[in-house]
């Protein structure tokens, strides 16, 4: 995602618990980040707006996580598309 939804998980205060945080960030018990990544629940199947599925942009904006997630990087490779969800900044509403 080119940007974090109105409603995106990663928004100061929408995870109180830091424990599901640090899960959906990817980091173990040890502390290390692994190789995945959160989709937008934006882009999930189904989506009223048929977004393809994106990688959450509080995880591809965030500098431990986005650096360990295998997808970014294989997307850093091939070429990274940046959507946006209806309704995030930056979204022209032109479609």
């Amino acid at each position: 995602m080119a940007d974090q939804c109105t409603t995106c998980i990663g928004r100061p205060g929408t995870i109180r618990n830091p424990q599901r945080r640090r899960e959906l960030l990817g980091v173990d018990a040890n502390g290390r980040y692994d190789e995945g990544h959160t989709v937008c629940h934006a882009t999930l199947d189904g989506n009223p707006d048929s977004l393809p599925a994106a990688v959450c942009a509080w995880i591809a904006q965030h500098p431990q996580a986005a650096a360990h997630s295998l997808a970014l990087r294989m997307a850093a490779v091939t070429g990274i598309e940046y959507i946006s969800a209806p309704g995030a900044a930056g979204d022209d509403a032109s479609g």
